[in-house]
């Protein structure tokens, strides 16, 4: 072997996997499929490298090399086709999906695999190659204290970089400083990437002096006050969780840097100063830390603050650990294969309790996922390695710097996927294989000769291949949408009976089916489809819908309004609309619609047609529920009917319940003017006025009876005294003026408040027709036309809905340069 050889090789193995771990933080935390494509060679070509001989050592491999090894096999197996009987015995549940799923379009009994989503489970294997891959890999580089230093050197900076990418895209105006998707999708995985690099920073301005040290604690400050400009709660806790850690393991190095006095002293030993590098060093960290948190807080302080003081509040949380029970169901279910790495966004939908309309695709706790799509041995074996390889790293008694800010920042990781998936990314999966890898040195390991590394390398990139064409074969949401997106009913059943062996659990396929029969009204056929699809998930509305409608055609109605309720519930707002064309007779819909008060309120604005019904709907939300819209609603309502006596009082009884809600002044107004007193509704808008400063829903029709009475000058002040922040409540703001204005004959001054209308609205229609008649009234014809010409070219505008206005324009403007002519030869003869 040439002199050198082997430090080449090394050192490229180093840049091959400082490259992957910047590359995946830099790229949208490395989600895309590209990434993943290229990130398979590159993590087995380091692994090949770094098992170079250097000083005449043996590569050795830790026991959390070998056990991810095995768990990548075991993701591997999940994919194998088995027999049928295998399957029933392994795993019982997965056999009666299969069954449920392929056997009624003939693909069961059959060989097939443990996993329910062999697509997905085919990128979540090369996925998993590249970071076992990277774990290996740091697990033979850390023999060399150098090695390790350039590894977590390019972990540190890598995150500076990332850190500092966020700080200048905010200056520059292209993203948010707060919650920044530059270089991360989710802020939250943002936020552990950061964890884990800011740390190692922070070790390394311990251990340097002079400028260096300066350096260090700069890039630790740039990157820790980032974690909290993600604005993620858990990565802020997971923050000080390190924080703790860090101190931990350095106290425990420090003790032992000491050691015991000595046995054999005469007398107790006088204590010892501390050396003053150690002093040094703490003054660094209290200087590295007291920067990040004064950037931090000078940048974004109340965001921060009120992002923490939601947490009790947020409805996120108790989503996430709503999660955990159906996981939970999941586990006990499949507890010897698991359903399949990367199978839990088809699986999970049978299983949730909440009709929650979302697609969740992770447990949102990386801790309970792995054995819901492992099963329990493997998952818990994996997390075990994970802790043991940990815990033999931090109970060193030299364990270096910035190997301690490293465990620290994998800490945080750990505890805030808790709460999260980031682990899943490999934007943070990849740095956290990284140091278990460099932490697992100090685990039990043998000795491989390095043919038998570069071979597992190999079989790395084999499997990682593998599983990338098995998803591209087979990618879910694309299979998924194929069936969707089918023209007839019976090409959506060649595709599905085509596409379900690699999604069995998945819903969308037998739903999207079923609802292509339904529409074909061949609801016989389309029946056992839609029933498949409830099971597979019970809170999705498209299969209840579908299924109404068939029974509604085949005079089912007691079933088929049931059906229509759930469809509701489950988050179809229109199904009301389609239940009121089969079911019109007075009550019926009001039978259907749930008695919840979002329920009433859609019965109400689907029986607008019908007021007297709407109003009995409103009625019960208000009465069952105490919801002010309803009582809003009740009251508009009764005015419809007529009753504008009671309307009043409603209106009355909505200003004492909800004094900050509009509808009470303007309904008591308008039911006042019903019954000829216009001074008391002008008095109620004004009343509105007062109590609502700013709200236009009041303002408008203040101003626009101030209008009625020709007091110009008061309608123009209200009008001005509307609070409008954004683009179309300017324009609307700026319309109304420039009305004010035209009463009054201030044609120009009109114009110029028109015309900023039309500049902040673009192609608004009515913005263009103000400009337009205004521009005509003090003779600019041709911006007048202008405008009319770009308002009869929007979507909106009806087919000849200007062309007399537009012949009016030109005939006027035609008429304005004769007389120019006239006057000018006139003048000239």
């Amino acid at each position: 072997m040439p002199r050198g050889y082997a430090p080449r090789g090394r050192t490229a193995a180093v840049i091959l996997t400082v490259s992957l771990v910047a590359g995946a933080a830099g790229v949208r935390g490395g989600v895309d499929l590209l990434f993943v494509v290229i990130g398979v060679p590159v993590a087995a070509a380091a692994l090949a490298l770094a098992c170079r001989p250097e000083q005449g050592e043996l590569p050795v491999a830790p026991l959390l090399s070998i056990g991810l090894g095995g768990a990548l096999v075991a993701i591997a197996m999940q994919l194998v086709p088995l027999p049928p009987s295998f399957v029933r015995t392994l795993s019982p549940a997965s056999a009666a999906i299969l069954a449920d799923s392929l056997g009624p379009v003939g693909r069961w009994p059959s060989w097939r695999p443990l996993s329910l989503d062999p697509g997905s489970t085919g990128l979540e294997l090369a996925k998993a190659a590249i970071f076992t891959a990277v774990a290996a890999a740091g697990a033979l580089l850390g023999a060399s204290k150098r090695r390790q230093d350039q590894l977590l050197r390019g972990l540190a900076l890598s995150g500076t970089v990332v850190a500092t990418a966020h700080y200048l895209t905010a200056l520059l105006g292209v993203s948010t400083l707060v919650e920044p998707r530059v270089t991360f999708v989710n802020p939250n995985h943002l936020a552990g990437f950061l964890q884990l690099a800011a740390w190692p920073a922070l070790g390394f301005a311990l251990r340097a002096r002079g400028p260096a040290r300066t350096g260090w604690i700069l890039a630790f400050a740039i990157t820790a006050s980032a974690v909290f400009l993600s604005l993620s709660r858990a990565g802020i806790v997971a923050f000080f969780v390190a924080l703790g850690v860090f101190a931990a393991l350095r106290t425990w190095s420090a003790t032992n840097e000491l050691g015991p006095p000595c046995p054999h002293a005469a007398r107790p030993a006088l204590p010892r100063a501390a050396p003053k590098g150690r002093s040094r060093g703490r003054s660094a960290f209290a200087l590295g830390l007291a920067t990040a948190l004064a950037i931090a807080a000078w940048l974004a302080f109340d965001p921060i603050v009120s992002e923490l003081r939601s947490v009790s509040n947020e409805s996120t949380v108790d989503t996430k650990l709503g999660l955990w029970p159906g996981a939970i169901g999941i586990v006990r279910e499949f507890p010897l294969t698991g359903i399949g790495r990367g199978a839990f966004a088809t699986v999970y939908p049978a299983y949730k309790s909440e009709p929650l309309q979302k697609t969740f695709t992770h447990v949102e706790n990386e801790w309970l996922q792995l054995p819901v799509e492992l099963g329990v041995l493997v998952g818990g074996a994996v997390i075990m390695l994970f802790v043991w390889a940990f815990m033999a790293a931090g109970r060193r008694r030299d364990v270096s710097r910035p190997l301690a800010g490293a465990l620290a920042g994998a800490a945080a990781v750990a505890v805030q996927n808790l709460f999260d998936f980031g682990l899943e990314i490999p934007g943070v999966a990849i740095p956290f294989a990284l140091v278990l890898g460099l932490a697992s040195r100090d685990m039990r390991r043998v000795e491989v000769r390095p043919w038998i590394v570069r071979s597992a390398a190999g079989a790395l990139l084999l499997l990682g291949s593998a599983g990338l064409v098995v998803y591209w074969r087979h990618p879910t949401d694309a299979d998924a949408h194929r069936v969707v997106a089918a023209s007839t009913a019976d090409d959506a059943v060649a595709i599905a009976r085509e596409v379900l062996p690699s999604h069995p659990a998945d819903y969308v396929p037998h739903a999207a089916v079923g609802a292509k029969l339904a529409a074909e009204d061949r609801c016989r056929e389309a029946l056992a489809w839609l029933t498949r699809a409830m099971r597979r998930n019970p809170t999705a509305p498209e299969p209840h819908r579908a299924m109404a409608g068939c029974l509604a055609r085949s005079g089912q109605h007691a079933l088929a309004k049931r059906e229509y309720r759930l469809a509701f519930a489950f988050g179809d707002a229109t199904a009301l609309v389609e239940a009121d064309r089969y079911y019109r007779a007075p009550g019926e819909l009001l039978e259907i619609a749930p008695d919840t008060p979002e329920g009433l309120l859609a019965a109400a604005r689907v029986l607008r047609d019908h007021p007297r019904e709407a109003a009995e709907a409103l009625r019960r939300a208000w009465e069952s529920f105490g919801d002010s819209s309803a009582l809003a609603s009740l009251a508009s309502a009764k005015l419809a009917l007529g009753e504008q006596g009671e309307a009043l009082q409603l209106a009355h009884r909505l200003q004492a319940v909800a004094p900050q809600h509009s509808a009470g002044y303007v309904q008591a107004a308008l039911a006042l003017e019903a019954l000829g007193r216009p001074d008391e509704a002008l008095g109620e808008l004004e009343l509105g006025a007062a109590r609502l400063p700013g709200h236009p829903d009041v303002l408008v029709p203040l101003g626009d009876r101030h209008l009625q009475k020709r007091r110009y000058s008061q309608a123009k002040a209200v009008f001005e005294a509307i609070v409008a922040e954004e683009g179309p409540a300017q324009v609307r703001k700026r319309i109304l003026v420039a009305r004010a204005l035209e009463r009054q004959g201030r044609y120009r001054e009109a114009l110029r408040e028109a015309q900023v209308a039309r500049e902040i609205a673009g192609g608004d229609v009515a913005a263009l027709e103000a400009f337009a008649r205004l521009a005509a009234e003090v003779g600019r014809y041709d911006e007048a036309i202008d405008a009319l010409e770009v308002a009869a070219r929007t979507p909106a505008a009806k087919p000849g809905a200007y062309d007399v206005r537009l012949s009016e324009l030109r005939a006027a403007r035609d008429e304005q340069r004769l007389r120019v002519e006239a006057q000018d030869a006139s003048r000239w003869p």
